[in-house]
C-alpha cells in the first residue's frame, strides 16, 4: 500500500510535488475553469476583504495560483500554468528528476492506476497510525457542523435550502446572492439572526478531530466552506484554517467596499432587525461572507497551490462539492495522493468501489470519524480533546452570563441571581460579584 501511494516522510520531494494533473481524469482544462458562471461561484454562504473581481476574475486568480499539467505529446513531457512569475520559489523546484522521469511516464496512465490494490479505510489508518502522512489537507463543509445544531444547504427537509419559503425568495439560493442583497438585503438580514456564529453552537467531534491532527503535527491545511467559525473555536490554529467563503467577524460595503465595524453590524442585524447603510457611499452593509457573484478572499488563492503540492492526503468531509471553485481542490491534487471522503452521499469524482486511492465513508461526519479513530487508535485522545473543550465551553459561557443581586445598607448580600458560580466581595460602599 505504502509502496503505490509513494508517501514518503518528506512529501515536499520532487517525486511527491510533481504529478499534480497527469492523470486525464483529473485534468482541469482552463475552459473549465473560466466557464464557472456567478450561479455556481462563491460561497455556500458567500469574502473577507471585500474585493470587487468579478467570479470569473476570481477563477481565474485561482487558475493562475495552481499548477495544472497537461499532456502536450506522446512523450507525456509536461508544462505548467503559472500567474507568469519566473522568480516563484517554487520554479525553482526540478518538476522530476532527469533519473525518475521515465518512472514517471511508466505510471502516468490509466491501465497502471487501474491495476493497483484497492485502497481501504483500514489501510488508511495503518499508515496514519504509523506516522506516513505529514501534509494533510482537509476539506470540509456544512456537514461538519450539522450535529453542532447548524443545517446544511442541500440535504432534502432539512437543509437550509429546503426550509427559506418564509422569505419568498425566487430561488433558495437568492438569499445568499449579491445582487438580491443590493435589491432586498431583508431575508438575509432575517436569516442571519439564525445562523450568526457564537450564539449557541458548539465545536463538532469532527472539528476535535482536525485540532487533534494539528496536534500530531500532520494537519497541513483546512480549507472550509462554511462562515461558523468553530475550527478556530475548537483550537485549531488560525494560520491552519482557510475559510473560503469569508466570516462574520469584519463587514464592509457591498458597493464602495468600505470597512465596517464587525460588532456594530452584529448588534444592528440581531438587536435592531436593521442593516445598516455605509456611511461613506450609503450602500448596504454586510458581513464579510463571500456570496454568490464575489471572489474568493485573496488568501485562498495566495495558499492553494502550495498546499496542493505539499499535500500527501485528501480529506474531504461534510460537503456537496458543488460550490467551485473550491469544489475542484479533489481533482487538482496529485494523481498519486490518497483521497477519504466521509460524506452522506458519494460527491465529486470520488470513485465508491475497487479504487486504488479513494476511500469513501458513507454517514454523518462525527460517526464516520470515530470509526477511522478507533482503527488509528485515536479514540481516546479524540474524546479527551471533546471533552476538554466542551468543560471550557461551558465555563466560558457562564462567566458570560450576568449576575444580579441586593444588598442592605451596611453592604451585605441579601441575594444573588446566577447561573453561573460567582465570586461575591463586600465593601461599605461596592459590591463586587
Amino acid at each position: 500500500t505504502n509502496a503505490h501511494l509513494n508517501c514518503s516522510s518528506s512529501s515536499s520531494s520532487a517525486s511527491s510535488t510533481s504529478e499534480h494533473g497527469s492523470s486525464k481524469n483529473h485534468v482541469v482544462s482552463d475552459s473549465q475553469l473560466l466557464n464557472n458562471n456567478n450561479s455556481n461561484y462563491g460561497g455556500e454562504y458567500g469574502n473577507d476583504d471585500g474585493s470587487s473581481s468579478s467570479s470569473n476574475e476570481g477563477v481565474t486568480e485561482f487558475m493562475d495560483h495552481i499548477h495544472l499539467y497537461k499532456n502536450i505529446n506522446n512523450n507525456n513531457e509536461l508544462m505548467t500554468t503559472d500567474s507568469g512569475n519566473d522568480n516563484d520559489e517554487d520554479d525553482e523546484e526540478s518538476i522530476y528528476s532527469s533519473s525518475s522521469g521515465s518512472a514517471y511516464s511508466a505510471r502516468n496512465n490509466d491501465f497502471y492506476y487501474r491495476s493497483l490494490p484497492k485502497l481501504s479505510l483500514e489501510g488508511l489508518a495503518q499508515m496514519l497510525s504509523t506516522h506516513q502522512f505529514h501534509n494533510i489537507l482537509v476539506l470540509s463543509g456544512a456537514g461538519v457542523s450539522v450535529s453542532a445544531g447548524i443545517p446544511d444547504f442541500r440535504s432534502p427537509g432539512t437543509g437550509l435550502y429546503d426550509n427559506l419559503q418564509k422569505y419568498n425568495l425566487p430561488h433558495p439560493e437568492a438569499v445568499f446572492d449579491i445582487n438580491f442583497y443590493r435589491q432586498n438585503p431583508t431575508p438575509f438580514q432575517s436569516l442571519a439572526k439564525e445562523i450568526w456564529p457564537g450564539l449557541s453552537s458548539k465545536p463538532t467531534l469532527t472539528h476535535y478531530f482536525i485540532k487533534l491532527l494539528q496536534e500530531k503535527e500532520m494537519l497541513l491545511r483546512n480549507y472550509t466552506q462554511n462562515i461558523d467559525g468553530l475550527e478556530v473555536l475548537a483550537g485549531v490554529h488560525p494560520e491552519r484554517v482557510i475559510e473560503c467563503h469569508g466570516h462574520f467577524r469584519s463587514a464592509h460595503c457591498i458597493d464602495c467596499k468600505h470597512v465596517y465595524n464587525g460588532e456594530e453590524c452584529k448588534y444592528k442585524f440581531l438587536n435592531e432587525s436593521s442593516v445598516p447603510l455605509c456611511r461613506a457611499c450609503g450602500g448596504y452593509i454586510k458581513p464579510s461572507i463571500v456570496f454568490f457573484g464575489e471572489g474568493l478572499p485573496e488568501v485562498f488563492a495566495s495558499s492553494i497551490r502550495r498546499d496542493l503540492m505539499q499535500c500527501d492526503l485528501l480529506l474531504v468531509m461534510g460537503t456537496s462539492l458543488k460550490v467551485q471553485p473550491v469544489a475542484l481542490i479533489p481533482q487538482l491534487i496529485s494523481p498519486n495522493c490518497p483521497r477519504l471522503l466521509l460524506n452522506r452521499e458519494l460527491v465529486g469524482d470520488f470513485e465508491e468501489d475497487g479504487s486504488w486511492r479513494d476511500v469513501f465513508i458513507p454517514g454523518d461526519c462525527d460517526e464516520s470519524v470515530r470509526k477511522f479513530c478507533q482503527l488509528v487508535g485515536w479514540e481516546q485522545e479524540l474524546d479527551n480533546l471533546f471533552r476538554l473543550g466542551n468543560d471550557n465551553s461551558h465555563e466560558e459561557d457562564a462567566n458570560k452570563k450576568c449576575c444580579s443581586g441586593t444588598a442592605d445598607d451596611d453592604g451585605v448580600i441579601l441575594s444573588v441571581i446566577s447561573n453561573a458560580h460567582a465570586e461575591i466581595i463586600t465593601s461599605e460602599d461596592n459590591i463586587i460579584v
